[in-house]
């Protein structure tokens, strides 16, 4: 019993651990992308679709 319990838990632990680096490779991008889109000059960066969640902030600055 004790044998298949230490499998479930090694299996959970494997499958958290992969998840948080799927989540640390995700939030990487996305601040690369945020970084990027901060650096475009406002014609650019209304023309680039990746910027679009973005727009709403650089709109009301203007």
């Amino acid at each position: 019993m004790s044998d298949r319990l230490d499998k479930i838990l090694c299996t959970i632990g494997i499958l958290l651990f992969f998840a948080f680096v799927c989540f640390v490779i995700y939030m990487a991008y996305d601040f690369a992308n945020d970084y990027r889109c901060s650096n475009m000059p406002i014609n650019e960066f209304f023309q680039d679709e990746k910027c679009e969640k973005y727009w709403r902030y650089r709109k009301d600055e203007q």
